[in-house]
């Protein structure tokens, strides 16, 4: 088997550094890529924290109105509650005879005596 040497070994100095040459001026454009990529790499990371940011906002947004509008339901249903009461004591006070009893008992009032008019009994002038 024969011995390879390495790449670097061939040659004279002159012929190395010319091999190197382009490998550095590829390093230095690829340089501008780097730092493309550093920045898109940290604008992701912004855009994506700015994401979360809102969703996090939005959904306590979203847990404070359903937390609201469960308070407004149960007040609702408190008034309506409330509101059933009061009509049927509204349907109560109204009766007739409670109404009849309230101005006899309470109030001393009594029946009016009744007036008999007859027919035909007023003067023609």
């Amino acid at each position: 088997m024969l011995a390879t040497r390495p790449r670097w070994t061939e040659g004279t100095a002159a012929e190395r550094a010319v091999d190197i040459a382009p490998q550095r001026r590829s390093q230095s454009q690829t340089e501008p890529e780097r730092r493309f990529g550093r920045v898109s790499m940290f604008l992701c990371i912004g855009g994506a924290t700015a994401a979360l940011w809102f969703l996090a906002v939005n959904g306590a947004r979203i847990d404070a109105l359903n937390d609201h509008i469960a308070a407004l339901k149960a007040q609702k249903a408190n008034l309506a509650a409330v509101n059933a009461a009061l009509t049927a004591q509204a349907d109560t006070l109204a009766q007739p005879s409670r109404i009849l009893d309230v101005a006899m008992h309470r109030l001393h009032m009594h029946y009016a005596t009744p007036i008999a008019i007859q027919a035909g009994t007023h003067a023609a002038r």
